[in-house]
């Protein structure tokens, strides 16, 4: 299984990529939840997206090089 970038995927195409568990699917849409409202502030203040990963216990990280969100896999295994 191979979590991806969650920005660029919608909840559906998540979830179909991840339907191996039922428990995994609730975590992956309880992150995104999580990240949708930094995309949505972001608007109106800088928000540092690479300080997110230690206020989350290393759950999700932000790439400055691909400029995406990811998922901790070792939350999966």
């Amino acid at each position: 299984m191979v979590l991806t970038v969650l920005k660029s995927c919608t909840n559906e195409e998540i979830i179909i990529e991840n339907q191996q568990n039922d428990e995994e699917n609730e975590n992956i849409k309880a992150i995104k939840t999580l990240i949708n409202p930094f995309e949505g502030i972001e608007k109106y203040v800088h928000i540092y997206k690479v300080q997110v990963q230690p206020i989350t216990s290393n759950i999700m990280r932000y790439c400055m090089r691909e400029k995406d969100w990811i998922i901790n896999q070792e939350y999966f295994k």
